[in-house]
């Protein structure tokens, strides 16, 4: 659902990577074929392959210190946490154990020297210092927008205080411009774009010439207050 993307079987993705083809795929198997054998077959077509090696500690730490994404998990060990665990005991419907919150620590403490008590007070220092979803919802001069369909919203800020926009997964509003994009993505993209151009010129005599931004098509001259009302 974090990738969704409805245009996905015309990009080559076969179906297997919007919320849509998934479903159809999961519930079309006949009688007999049990969930997790469907999930399978789902892996085997998205990976083209039929096993999937889970790294070992010292491979991820590889992985970590070589990857464009560490800046990323150097965020969670030194700001967020926001770590996606699959614990022992929990409803979890992965790998229970195989992913927990001990192991991002201590991946903390492996990759960046970082340990986890020293996580956990970066933590706290960054909910005190931000004043956690509350304070951003009752602040002033921050858009917040999600998708409906984003797992990460269940720890975003909720509606009124957000835009929500139907349909979307995780920022998809913020991928390259597809003539196959919902009439939602084009407007989550006017709001943003109206928003950010009306507080830049908040204030200038004279105010700032609408027109289309650059050579974003989905940009379109349009108000904040309009596009507000029209994704509301």
């Amino acid at each position: 659902a974090q990738e969704n993307d409805p245009a996905c079987a015309g990009d080559g993705g076969g179906g297997l990577c919007d919320i849509g083809g998934l479903c159809e795929n999961l519930t079309s198997h006949p009688a007999g074929v049990g969930p997790v054998d469907r999930l399978a077959e789902v892996a085997v077509a998205q990976e083209h392959r039929n096993c999937t090696d889970l790294p070992s500690f010292e491979e991820e730490v590889a992985y970590l210190l070589s990857s464009d994404m560490n800046s990323w998990f150097y965020q969670t060990c030194t700001e967020f946490g926001f770590y996606q665990t699959c614990e022992d005991g929990s409803d979890c419907p992965y790998g229970r154990g195989m992913h927990t919150l001990e192991r991002d620590l201590a991946l903390c403490a492996a990759v960046f020297g970082i340990g986890a008590e020293v996580v956990r007070d970066n933590v706290r220092d960054t909910l005190q210092h931000y004043g956690g979803r509350k304070a951003v919802a009752a602040a002033s001069n921050v858009l917040s927008v999600v998708g409906d369909v984003d797992p990460w919203s269940a720890l975003a800020v909720e509606a009124p205080a957000a835009t929500v926009v139907v349909g979307a997964s995780h920022h998809f509003w913020t991928h390259p411009p597809k003539d196959t994009d919902a009439a939602e993505i084009v407007r989550a993209r006017d709001l943003i774009y109206a928003w950010v151009r009306e507080k830049l010129f908040e204030g200038l005599e004279g105010g700032v010439e609408k027109g289309t931004h650059g050579r974003n098509k989905n940009l379109r001259s349009v108000d904040y207050a309009e596009a507000k009302k029209s994704i509301s």
